[in-house]
């Protein structure tokens, strides 16, 4: 749509912060969304390796890897 606002979804980078990236997205009608600052559960490999360790766990590690 011709006009309309952009939503731009951004990390946290600090450059991401800086006033001149402010300024252009304001000359391109662009609204700057920015994520929280660590947001694992919206990452979804942090959700492939929480299965990995998950499985890895279960089938590798046994009560004899704590007693030494």
């Amino acid at each position: 749509m011709k006009g309309a606002e952009t939503l731009v979804f951004l990390d946290n980078l600090s450059l991401h912060h800086t006033n001149i990236i402010a300024q252009k997205a304001k000359a391109l009608k662009q609204v700057l969304v920015f994520n929280a600052p660590y947001s694992s559960h919206l990452n979804p490999i942090e959700r492939l390796w929480a299965l990995a360790k998950r499985q890895f766990t279960k089938n590798c590690v046994t009560d004899a890897d704590f007693k030494s």
